[in-house]
């Protein structure tokens, strides 16, 4: 009785537009918009899954259509990085462990007729630098926030020659190579620099270029010009005559 009086409740509610939601007796509510709802989304879930499963069926169907390609090859020059570091050993002097960094100038693209240090040093980490002249003919750099005044911090060399004045005194560095003699720089930080010296910086090394062995001589000459009247010229003589090699 109870049932029967529940369902032509709920005919009369659809039939006459009353209300869609009404309680019985007991307390059960029947929500027409819910119960379509529930249906619509389970109708979209069935739909997903079919629709995946076609997919699938649809990829194994066209896999024995794939055609498989011949190899292809891509040929591309390998730069070389311009920044290496120290081998383990060079001499005497021991860099295993250590912090050591080597830019060779040939791979930088930098200025080299104005001697720019700024470009010259760009690719060593945590290195300050600062001019007190147009030339370039006096480089100033330090490490860990030292004074960069003549580079009187750091233990400049020339081909494993010091440079610097007076190591103890005054430590100012006033020779600088021409830039376009250069091969490499070599810098070594931190503990690893002390066997060169007591500056606190780093060590700095500049490596000239080297005579060839195959040639007894080879005539090298770089002439540039520029703008607000600036010209540079840099001529160098090198070779190999049995066991003599020089290079000036």
């Amino acid at each position: 009785m109870i049932k029967d009086r529940w369902s032509a409740r709920f005919s009369a509610e659809v039939t006459n537009g009353g209300p869609i939601k009404e309680p019985d007796q007991y307390g059960l509510f029947f929500n027409l918009k819910y119960f379509t709802m529930k249906r619509l989304i389970l109708i979209a879930i069935c739909y997903v899954c079919m629709c995946a499963s076609f997919s699938q069926n649809k990829g194994t169907d066209t896999a024995s259509s794939i055609k498989i390609l011949s190899n292809v090859t891509i040929v591309a020059p390998v730069k070389e990085n311009s920044t290496v570091q120290l081998a383990d050993v060079k001499g005497t002097y021991i860099f295993a462990g250590g912090k050591s960094e080597v830019v060779n100038l040939k791979n930088l693209n930098a200025n080299v007729v104005d001697n720019n240090p700024r470009q010259l040093f760009s690719k060593f980490a945590g290195i300050y630098v600062y001019e007190n002249d147009g030339t370039g003919n006096q480089v100033n750099i330090s490490s860990r926030g030292l004074t960069a005044h003549r580079s009187w911090e750091m233990n400049v060399r020339h081909n494993d020659v010091m440079t610097n004045s007076d190591i103890y005194g005054y430590p100012a560095s006033h020779f600088n190579a021409p830039t376009e003699s250069i091969e490499r720089i070599e810098m070594t930080r931190g503990s690893a620099a002390l066997q060169y010296g007591a500056q606190f910086g780093c060590m700095v090394n500049y490596v000239t270029k080297q005579a060839d062995s195959a040639k007894k001589i080879q005539v090298e000459s770089q002439q540039s010009a520029g703008s607000y009247g600036l010209f540079s010229t840099y001529n160098a003589v090198g070779g190999t005559v049995k066991k003599l090699k020089y290079y000036t």
